[in-house]
């Protein structure tokens, strides 16, 4: 299945769970109207090509020298580079491509004696049901012992940053998510692990396990955005952070003085 046809089932992803937990309004948007590649956006693929499918990178990226296309020299190479690409390669400046290269080098060191990729699912198209919710996603890699691995990069791979990076990034609604879903598909699902690298040189990196009252809050949210979800698609009527216009909401609670993981968002059908 190609990313077109992914996009087009009708279930709801990781990505769209957490624009839903917005408001419906901002889901909406999100779905239609598709991001514009970033270069974060570029070099995160490039990573997960070549830590995910080696083979695969090695024969459809390629790497682009910095040239001075006012050189006669500069622009045959460029030309003879792209003369030898197929249909969906793809072309990295060479800062971009050393960079992803070296990512996936230091998550390859990292896990090298930890996933068991014989039998492993990389990349593969999960679509399931949570209750009456449709489902779907890619998770990164499920091994051959049943764990959900995800490579992420990040500025600080340390414990103390990794937590705050997991909330901010809603990183522990995409282990819900995605212990559902594969739930959904076989029964040996053991857990789900983030692969953290650092982007700048020495590209530490650390394994997290999303586990006990951060893996509960994740449930708790995705649990939210799946009832939400089935709602909208009910009455058809996809509201923001209210369904009544002019609505007045009174705010008197100082930031942290509500449960963890409570939401101010109410919204009735």
């Amino acid at each position: 299945m190609n990313r077109t046809d992914y996009e087009a089932l009708p279930a709801l992803s990781y990505s769209g769970l957490k624009e839903l937990l917005r408001s419906p309004a901002h889901y909406q948007h999100w779905k239609n109207n598709p991001r514009e590649e970033t270069k974060a956006l570029r070099l995160g693929k490039a990573a997960h090509a070549a830590f995910l499918t080696p083979d695969i990178w090695a024969t459809t990226y390629h790497s682009l020298p910095k040239l001075d296309l006012r050189r006669t020299a500069d622009k045959e190479l460029k030309e003879a580079i792209m003369g030898t690409m197929k249909p969906g390669d793809v072309l990295l400046a060479e800062d971009e491509y050393e960079l992803a290269t070296e990512i996936a080098f230091a998550a390859t060191r990292l896990t090298d004696n930890l996933i068991h990729r014989n039998g492993a699912w990389v990349e593969r198209v999960l679509q399931g049901k949570d209750k009456s919710t449709p489902l779907k996603g890619i998770p990164d890699l499920i091994d051959a012992e049943g764990w959900i691995y995800d490579l992420k990069t990040t500025d600080d791979a340390s414990e103390r940053a990794a937590l705050r990076t997991i909330l901010n990034y809603g990183y522990h609604l995409q282990a819900a998510h995605y212990i559902r879903l594969a739930h959904c598909n076989r029964s040996d699902i053991r857990g789900f692990r983030l692969v953290m690298i650092e982007k700048d040189a020495p590209h530490i990196g650390a394994i997290y396990q999303i586990d006990g009252d951060l893996l509960d809050l994740g449930r708790k949210e995705t649990d939210r955005a799946y009832s939400l979800y089935d709602r909208c698609v009910a009455s058809g009527e996809w509201p923001g952070y209210s369904e009544t216009p002019g609505a007045v909401t009174t705010l008197s609670e100082l930031p942290g003085s509500k449960a963890k993981g409570a939401s101010s968002t109410s919204l009735t059908f």
